[in-house]
Formats: structure tokens, C-alpha cells, sequence
């Protein structure tokens, strides 16, 4: 969709009239909601940014940022526009790549998607959001080695990634690799001590490697942080009753 480029640049310019002229050049990137849209299109207007001329680099990114805005809204076939334009401009910006990969899964137009994380990955190799999200991808494609091994690599270069951990704990569940499903789940649990949901995802893993005493108690502390949910009762009963047959 790369034709839609000169579409694109002439719709923003058409449409910058209004644009309030004390638009800071700096919140196109670190902003969000109209403050992005209104700083951005003021740089595509004038073609300057902090007064000097624009970059090729800086046009790529000042268009990026506006497609996270449209992904922000959920106008996911906008944001494709805009990162395409971005990616024409410069072909090797690593985000624009990812985030049209990730424009492109919400799309469900997975082997569009799984060419831009491959090319983010190529042009970065440790850029742990596009191993991230090309390990959900290929998780989501019943692709089990290939999907651990990118979370793998993606929590190796950022170990502190709690949604990697909640992953990797997922898929591993999935696998039955219930003691590693465990470790991921506790690791995930040091980052967010009092979400609810994950004591009782690692309650099941508990379960399903039998040890239901510990799957109780998982259980126990999730209800404790939300009371009444029904899925975490019902676990918890079959857990209990377990432990009575036993």
C-alpha cells in the first residue's frame, strides 16, 4: 500500500489549517491523542523540525508516530497508511517495521505481519518488541519451538519483561512444561504482586503437574484479590476436592 504515500501527505496537508500554531516539535514523539496529531502534521507542514530542515530519518519517524496515534484509536488500517508511508521514507526504521507487523495482526494479515518482524529483527536483532511479538505471532500459528524460542530471545535481552514472563508462562502451560509454566508465573508474580489472574494461571499450572495443595493456595490468594470470580472458584473447588480424594 505504499501508493497511498502522496494520498497521505496530501490529506495531512490539507487539513493543517487548524493546527494551533505554538504546536511543540517534541510532542509528535513524546505525547499523545490530538497534542501528537496536531505536532506532527505541524512538522509535515512545515517540513522543519526544531527549525531545521527535515530529515528523511525524521520524516519516517514523524509519520510513525502518527500511525501509533491511529493505533492508539483502534483505526487500524489508517495506521497501516501511515507506516507504509514511514517505511518508504526510510526502509530500515526498526519501530516502523514492528509496528506495522503488529498494525498488520490486528488486521489478521499474519504473513504481512511476520515479513515486518522478520525485516525489524534483521535490521535489529535484539530488539526484544519485534522478537516479542513475532513469538505471539507464531504462538497463535500452533508454531511452539519457534514462538519459545523468540521469547526466549526477547527475555535474554530484556529480563525485566513481565509480558514475556506471562507468555512464556502461557506457552509453556500450553506445552505441559508445567514446572517452567511455574517459574514464569512466579517470575511475572515479582513484578505484579497483587494481580489476581496470575495466581490463578499458576494455580493451574500447579494443578496440572499435581501438586493441588499448591494450586489451593494460589487459588485462595487470587479470590482474596478478587473476590467472586467464578473461574478462579471453580479451580479452587476442583483443587480442594483433589485434595479430599486424596
Amino acid at each position: 500500500m505504499r501508493f497511498f504515500q502522496t494520498f497521505l501527505i496530501g490529506f495531512v496537508l490539507s487539513a493543517l489549517s487548524a493546527i494551533p500554531a505554538h504546536a511543540k516539535d517534541s510532542d509528535c514523539s513524546n505525547k499523545s491523542g490530538d497534542v501528537v496529531l496536531n505536532a506532527c502534521s505541524k512538522i509535515l507542514k512545515t517540513k522543519l523540525y526544531n527549525g531545521k530542515p527535515l530529515t528523511d530519518h525524521q520524516h519516517s519517524v514523524t509519520l510513525d508516530n502518527i500511525g501509533v496515534e491511529y493505533m492508539r484509536r483502534q483505526k487500524f488500517e489508517k495506521a497501516v497508511e501511515y507506516f507504509q508511508s514511514a517505511l518508504a521514507k526510510n526502509p530500515q526504521n526498526v519501530r516502523a517495521n514492528n509496528n506495522l507487523g503488529s498494525a498488520y495482526t490486528k488486521l489478521d494479515k499474519d504473513d504481512l505481519a511476520l515479513a515486518h518482524y522478520n525485516k525489524a529483527i534483521e535490521i535489529a536483532p535484539k530488539y526484544a518488541l519485534a522478537l516479542s511479538n513475532r513469538a505471539v505471532l507464531y504462538r497463535n500459528k500452533g508454531e511452539n519451538e519457534k514462538a519459545l524460542s523468540d521469547f526466549n530471545s526477547a527475555l535474554t535481552v530484556d529480563p525485566d519483561s513481565t509480558y514475556d514472563y506471562i507468555q512464556r508462562a502461557a506457552l509453556h502451560l500450553k506445552l505441559k512444561n508445567y514446572e517452567k509454566s511455574i517459574a514464569d508465573f512466579s517470575a511475572a508474580l515479582k513484578k505484579k504482586p497483587k494481580a489476581s489472574n496470575l495466581y490463578n494461571d499458576r494455580g493451574v499450572a500447579h494443578y496440572y503437574s499435581g501438586n493441588y495443595q499448591e494450586a489451593a493456595r494460589d487459588f485462595t490468594e487470587a479470590l482474596r484479590l478478587n473476590p467472586g470470580d467464578k473461574e478462579t472458584l471453580r479451580n479452587k473447588n476442583a483443587a480442594l476436592k483433589k485434595l479430599q480424594q486424596n
